[in-house]
């Protein structure tokens, strides 16, 4: 009976955090191998950027990557699903043509360091865990959104060159949107900072999937809408 007992203590302790992380398994595999593709606007000019997330052995690679004119950026991150979170290994944010310039971080979650390169030169800093990066926490965003997080408010903290910057994200309310399902209720969430604006449509039907972003810095806004998948 004793040992019944213990059982089922140890399955009530250890349920939600099972389930959490395999509802973040869910989240991320769900989009596996698969190309997201937005429209992208910038300035009065137009592209597409390319979102895919791919799988080796324990690590995952988001990778975004786009072209304007005679200008390509690319980002890259790399991270391991712990339980419900994203643990950042590296981000990479890379620049060709008019402007090139080159960045990337790297995180040992072992020791709480952050090195970075930027420019030829590097910097290592002390930071607390947990971290995520510029492109994979809005992933992250989503497993918390679909898995354990009912705030009306959600904090990040971001790697970044020389310190870790914080994200505040606040539920704003509700939109009728177009996405590659159809017009979609989706939930839109903003960030203030300074004059920096970051406004995110996710559509939670569809395991809360970044349908469109919107970023305005010094009155500029650019702006990124999913049109399809495949």
């Amino acid at each position: 009976m004793q040992l019944i007992c213990r059982a089922l203590i140890l399955s009530a302790v250890l349920s939600p955090a099972v389930l959490a992380s395999d509802c973040s398994r869910a989240v991320v595999e769900g989009q596996l191998n698969q190309s997201w593709l937005y429209d992208v606007s910038y300035q009065g000019m137009n592209t597409q950027a390319e979102r895919r997330l791919t799988q080796e052995g324990d690590v995952w690679h988001l990778q975004q990557a786009m072209s304007l004119l005679i200008v390509s950026l690319n980002e890259e991150s790399r991270f391991r699903l712990n339980d419900n979170r994203l643990e950042p290994l590296s981000y990479l944010k890379e620049q060709k043509g008019l402007g090139a310039r080159y960045t990337r971080i790297e995180v040992d979650s072992s020791t709480s360091t952050v090195s970075a390169e930027h420019k030829g030169k590097t910097n290592s800093y002390s930071a607390e865990l947990p971290l995520s990066d510029p492109l994979a926490h809005s992933l992250q965003i989503q497993i918390d959104r679909q898995c354990d997080v009912n705030d009306m408010s959600l904090d990040y903290r971001l790697v970044g060159r020389t310190e870790v910057k914080s994200y505040n994200y606040v539920l704003e309310g509700q939109d009728r949107i177009p996405s590659p399902w159809g017009e979609v209720l989706a939930e839109r969430w903003q960030r203030n900072s300074g004059d920096v604006q970051d406004r995110l449509w996710l559509v939670p039907s569809q395991n809360f999937a970044l349908v469109r972003f919107e970023h305005v810095e010094k009155g500029e806004l650019s702006s990124m809408q999913l049109m399809r998948v495949q």
